[in-house]
């Protein structure tokens, strides 16, 4: 996969059919208790707040010196100088939003839908 690969397109369907795998074949195996643990459980429930905001973190901080994520890093040297760093970074940063966006928004109204339901 490259920056040329079409998207979307059947390209998505590779790690679409191996993440089902993975799922599917936990199931008794020892992938379990790795697939079942806490933090996996929480990423998982933030899981589509990561894949709403990352877009918002990673594509205006390769394309703009001035997203504030992009100043936030060149504030800290010994980050902006190493790439497994920043990459580190911008997933944190992510897996952060994403937790706020869970506690304050998503969880809230699943809430109001649990009582609006009938």
């Amino acid at each position: 996969y490259t920056i040329q690969t079409p998207f979307p397109s059947y390209y998505a369907l590779l790690p679409c059919v191996g993440s089902a795998l993975v799922i599917y074949g936990a199931r008794g195996s020892q992938l379990r208790p790795l697939l079942a643990n806490r933090v996996m459980a929480y990423l998982g429930r933030i899981s589509y707040g990561i894949y709403i905001f990352h877009n918002f973190i990673y594509n205006p901080y390769h394309s703009s010196a001035t997203h504030p994520v992009v100043r936030l890093i060149n504030k800290l040297p010994i980050i902006a100088e190493n790439l497994p760093l920043k990459i580190i970074f911008l997933y944190l940063i992510t897996i952060l939003v994403a937790s706020i966006s869970w506690f304050l928004i998503e969880k809230p109204v699943n809430r109001w839908k649990d009582r609006f339901s009938y």
